[in-house]
Formats: structure tokens, sequence, C-alpha cells
């Protein structure tokens, strides 16, 4: 019901009202309750926000095995907020969710990796760690994971390079919606880079882009459209 509330299912929103369903469903052990209810101290949605609160049923959720509140608490020591900044408290956390396979999880502990590989740090076993970590979180779905793993082929790290799969994987990402993957495909298809030149696609991808405030887009989209080099 508490969602309900929330969300104006049916009922007129009521935070307060949510809070206080979450709250019951918490003493009952629902841990999506419980996650909610963190949420809730956090954001100070139908109560005062407290972050102290917010960790502790944070943690609930997270010690049962609920993978979101256990990214969640990872964000809060990777951020330092409600806590002390810990970066192997942080991972520590990602770590569990990946294990689950969090594809949001599996992207920290990718960059934790990377970092470790730049580095030379302990935790860079092997050069392919965070290539792996990267792989499994862009094939769960993850947009950042699937623009790195672009840049991975387009650079040449941890892999061959490859246009065709830096084009592939910076597809997946535009489709996501991270703009940078949608300026990179479009100007793929501007230059024919791991695809067919299609300026028709290009300006579409750009236009996509310029509708979130890229400067680079934006110019490319108005410049094609001035000088009419688009045949519809």
């Amino acid at each position: 019901m508490g969602v309900y509330y929330m969300n104006g299912y049916g009922v007129e929103p009521d935070e307060s009202a949510a809070y206080k369903c979450f709250l019951k469903a918490t003493e009952k052990g629902d841990i999506m309750a419980t996650d909610a209810l963190a949420t809730c101290c956090f954001n100070g949605y139908g109560v005062e926000k407290n972050l102290s609160d917010a960790y502790k049923y944070y943690t609930i959720a997270a010690e049962r095995g609920y993978t979101k509140s256990q990214v969640t608490i990872g964000n809060m020591y990777s951020k330092g907020t409600g806590v002390e900044r810990d970066s192997e408290k942080a991972y520590y956390w990602y770590n569990l969710a990946a294990e689950q396979g969090e594809p949001s999880a599996l992207y920290r502990v990718a960059e934790y990796y990377s970092a470790q590989d730049s580095l030379g740090g302990k935790k860079a076993l092997k050069k392919s760690s965070a290539f792996d970590y990267y792989k499994r979180a862009a094939e769960g779905g993850n947009a950042q994971a699937q623009l790195y793993l672009s840049r991975c082929y387009q650079t040449g790290r941890y892999v061959k390079k490859n246009k065709k799969e830096a084009f592939q994987w910076a597809l997946r990402a535009a489709d996501g919606g991270l703009v940078q993957a949608q300026e990179y495909v479009a100007n793929c298809y501007l230059k024919g880079r791991g695809v067919s030149k299609n300026p028709f696609f290009a300006y579409e991808w750009y236009k996509k882009a310029a509708a979130q405030g890229s400067k680079v887009a934006t110019e490319r989209t108005t410049e094609y459209e001035t000088f009419r080099q688009f045949v519809y």
C-alpha cells in the first residue's frame, strides 16, 4: 500500500501515509519495504530526513541480500553520504551485489578494478579483471558499462581495437539514453566508422543528443538543416 500512497496509484499521493505503511511492513520483515523505508529517511519523504536511519534500514535490507540496498550503501560509502567515505567498504557492498549479477554493482566493481589496474593495486589480479566486470555489466544492460566497453574497443584497452564492436556497444548505450554515446553513434554514421555511412541516421542521433543539451550535436543539426544535407 505504501507504493500506492507514494506514487498516487488510485489514491491521493501521501508521503506520510506511505512512510507509515513501509514502517509497518518493515516490522513484519518485508525486505522491499525496508529498502523503501530507508529511501524515505534518506530523502525526507513523509518523515524528517535522517541519513543515520536511512543507513540503518538500508543495512538491514542489504544484510538480507537485497541488491538495491547493497548498491545504495556502496554509494553512501563511495561519496561519504551519511557515513565516512571509505572506498574499501564501498567495494565490499558493491561486490556483494555484483556476486548476484546486479548490473550497476558490476559496473562499480569494474571501476574499482580499473583504478587498481592503473595504479598496479593489489586487487588487480589480472589485467582483464576490469574488462570482465564491465562486460558483464554491459550485457546486463548498464548503459555506462556499454559506453566504456565501446571505448575499450575504440582505444584498444584490454582488447584489440574493433570499430564494429565499438559501434555496437555505443549503439546500445545510446539506446539507453547516454548523450555521449548518441554523439559517438551519430559520428560513426556520418563518417562510416564501424558501420555503413548513413547521413540520415547520423542526423537523427544528433537530434537525440541535442535534445539532451549537447552543444556539439546542436551545432551539427543546425548546420545540416541549414545546408539541407539530408534527403528525407
